[in-house]
């Protein structure tokens, strides 16, 4: 039973670790972003388009809000979890 427990422990601390490292990954990525160079940069290689509507800027923010919603969907149930673990003991 604790080996059970203990591998629980250590599943959600990897879980709660790669969720800080994808925050300041995307913390990071915000602040680079913001560089006109870095943009400059992206939008010749491709990686990017230029926006010029505001129908392109929703269209956009559309796109980051699904992946927002993704990933909490994804990470909000180990955390509750973890949460309920603690509550228990």
């Amino acid at each position: 039973m604790k080996q059970v427990v203990n591998n629980q422990k250590g599943l959600i601390s990897f879980i709660l670790m790669v969720q800080i490292t994808l925050a300041f990954g995307m913390m990071l990525f915000g602040f680079i972003f913001q560089a006109e160079w870095a943009k400059n940069f992206m939008v010749g290689v491709g990686m990017i388009k230029p926006m010029h509507t505001q129908v392109d800027y929703y269209t956009y923010i559309k796109g980051i809000e699904y992946l927002m919603c993704v990933y909490y969907f994804m990470t909000f149930p180990v955390f509750y979890m973890f949460l309920s673990k603690k509550k228990k003991k």
